[in-house]
């Protein structure tokens, strides 16, 4: 009977050690690749926003058509929120080198908004 309990605590021991360095092994795998991300207003998780610039509707001056911007490294993706109490994300498009535009035309930002509840936010994303 002895042996028998002893046999099955064995087993046990056995079957956590082998779940135990399982888990160790797959968790030890997880490699999560470098790169950069940030969001807000000047240096930001790596990233440093410059040169940036309102673009004015040339038929309707008190719309902003366009914010341009420059990064001081690449990214994939580029969005700028211009109003703060706005839920209006704008998707930006690579110019050149780390120059962005940022079109702001649907829905429109009027200067007004812009400067009444301005607060431009960057997000960048390698």
């Amino acid at each position: 009977m002895f042996k028998h309990w002893l046999i099955r605590w064995i087993l046990v021991f056995l079957v956590i050690g082998v779940l135990s360095v399982s888990t160790y092994f797959l968790t030890a795998a997880n490699i999560v690749p470098s790169g950069k991300a940030g969001e807000g207003a000047g240096t930001i998780g790596s990233y440093a926003v410059s040169s940036i610039q309102y673009v004015l509707d040339t038929n309707d001056p008190r719309n902003i058509d366009q914010v341009t911007l420059t990064l001081n490294a690449a990214a994939a993706t580029v969005k700028v929120k211009v109003v703060s109490s706005s839920a209006n994300w704008y998707t930006c498009t690579l110019l050149s080198g780390f120059n962005w535009g940022c079109a702001t035309t649907s829905p429109q930002v009027t200067a007004a908004n812009a400067v009444s509840g301005g607060q431009l936010r960057v997000i960048a994303v390698q």
